[in-house]
């Protein structure tokens, strides 16, 4: 029987076809290959950046980051949690009278014993030079004994950090809420006094 023939541009079958794990075989090595070339392609590019930009962009990131660090802190200062020093006031009769040239911008912290507990306030003078005076707690947060730190023009609460204006004591914080809590006083030429009697009434607040 003659032998079949095959035309120049066809091949037999059986020549062109291979076997399923050659295929395999053949796609995996070619997709090394490509996978090769792709990682030589970053190391070259990598290594193409002079060491000069290098030395540079280092340090440049590093000032970055000190810089947001200290942004950080400066605008968000940490709370200490620590009680503040306080003085006792002169006590004339029902009251506590506090002299108003010993207040400036700075809180300046009180503390009035009542049998055994210590009640907290404080005095500080606002943007308008006007003496401030509030108890050093809160009728929400008082149960945590943490008090009030002084933050610019505000007072911060050390146990939610919320920030209260001082211009705003003696009249906003009357509804109470997380305000350093309201505390009555009668302004004088020269001293502010202070009722006892209104400073027993947030014994609660420290006992």
């Amino acid at each position: 029987m003659p032998r079949k023939r095959y035309s120049k541009y066809k091949k037999p079958p059986t020549e062109t076809k291979l076997a399923s794990n050659e295929v395999l075989e053949d796609t995996l090595a070619t997709f090394t290959k490509i996978q090769q070339r792709h990682t030589k392609t970053n190391i070259e590019t990598s290594d193409s950046i002079p060491k000069s930009k290098k030395i540079v962009i280092l340090p440049a990131i590093a000032i970055v980051i000190s810089i947001l660090f200290v942004s950080m802190f400066f605008f968000n200062p940490p709370v200490s949690n620590s009680s503040p020093q306080t003085s006792t006031g002169e006590q004339i009769g029902d009251t506590i009278q506090i002299e108003m040239s010993d207040i400036t911008n700075t809180a300046k912290f009180f503390s009035y014993n009542d049998n055994g507990i210590s009640i907290r306030y404080f005095a500080v003078r606002g943007t308008d030079n006007l003496v401030r005076v509030a108890i050093d707690a809160c009728d929400v947060c008082y149960t945590e004994k943490k008090g009030y730190t002084q933050v610019s023009n505000n007072m911060r609460c050390k146990n939610c950090g919320l920030d209260f204006a001082i211009d705003n004591l003696g009249t906003d914080n009357q509804q109470g809420g997380c305000w350093p809590s309201y505390l009555p006083v009668t302004t004088e030429t020269e001293v502010i006094s202070i009722e006892i009697s209104d400073l027993s009434l947030k014994r609660f607040m420290f006992a």
